[in-house]
């Protein structure tokens, strides 16, 4: 049963506040399951700031980042599921950049060491190499933290953590170097230290030809429309494919949009995938 089910924005500390209200009210629950570790974190916090037993509670996050990996190992995250896509490599970094925090206003331009500023290049740089691609590579900044974050300060380190992905890992290969490249640039005695950290890193994975012929044709039977796609999310189905046939039936979001509260799809739309599903499936039986 579902005590209790509130958004929190993919955040950690939309959750930590999130759990913190609930357990202010005296919710009575068993288990904590988030759509990402860093909600499923953020959760931890509150229940440990509140002197919640872990061993009595499971939590669960979704997408195996090193933090819930090492959650997990301390022994408070009880599961966390590595998502990744059909067709799709994923290369996931975190970038620490050291300047020096000094006055806003007494500071001369000249002789800053602005980690913001450079932090700010970074993403430039990811947005630039993205875009001249043939539009098969993305790239994200998802999350980006300066320290000490204060409005007349300047920033003496920033944090951002990268999202590079593509179905052709070569192509991915090289944004990857093209990156260290860069980062290198950015470092030099005196001014910046600039360290980076592999968090996740998978390789393209094709589903079954086969498997994916009989989902178009079930959709082509039930007078559906249907495209034939690159999955650019993480989905459990590329591990299954490491063991397994495997395929993927999407359904369309309404503006397309995903991983955002306002995610919707049409009813009409919903029922349609089920109907592919299950005409899949009686035509594997019959097999």
């Amino acid at each position: 049963t579902i005590v209790e089910e509130q958004s929190a924005n993919w955040q950690r500390s939309q959750a930590l506040d999130v759990m913190t209200n609930w357990l202010s009210g005296g919710i009575e629950y068993d288990a904590v399951i988030a759509n990402n570790d860093e909600m499923a974190l953020g959760a931890i916090q509150a229940m440990n700031a509140a002197g919640v037993t872990m061993a009595d509670k499971v939590v669960a996050g979704i997408d195996a980042t090193q933090d819930g990996l090492a959650a997990m190992k301390a022994g408070d995250l009880d599961v966390t599921v590595f998502q990744d896509a059909k067709g799709q490599g994923l290369s996931w970094q975190r970038i620490h950049i050291e300047g020096e925090a000094n006055h806003a206003g007494t500071t001369p331009m000249a002789m800053r060491r602005d980690a913001g500023c450079v932090a700010a290049r970074v993403i430039a740089f990811l947005e630039t190499m993205a875009c001249e691609s043939d539009s098969s590579l993305v790239a994200t900044v998802g999350q980006f933290d300066l320290d000490p974050g204060a409005i007349n300060v300047v920033p003496g380190a920033a944090t951002l953590t990268i999202d590079m992905r593509s179905p052709d890992e070569d192509q991915l290969v090289e944004a990857e170097t093209r990156l260290a490249v860069f980062l290198d640039s950015l470092r030099a005695p005196g001014t910046f230290a600039v360290s980076a950290t592999q968090l996740a890193r998978t390789h393209p994975v094709a589903f079954d030809g086969d498997l994916v012929d009989l989902v178009a044709e079930s959709a082509a039977d039930l007078r559906l429309r249907a495209r034939r796609m690159t999955s650019g999310a993480g989905h459990d189905a590329q591990m299954i494919a490491g063991i397994a046939p495997a395929a993927m039936i999407f359904v369309p979001s309404v503006g397309g949009i995903s991983h955002n509260p306002a995610e919707f799809t049409e009813e009409a739309d919903l029922v349609a995938g089920a109907n592919v599903l299950l005409e899949v499936a009686r035509r594997r039986l019959q097999t």
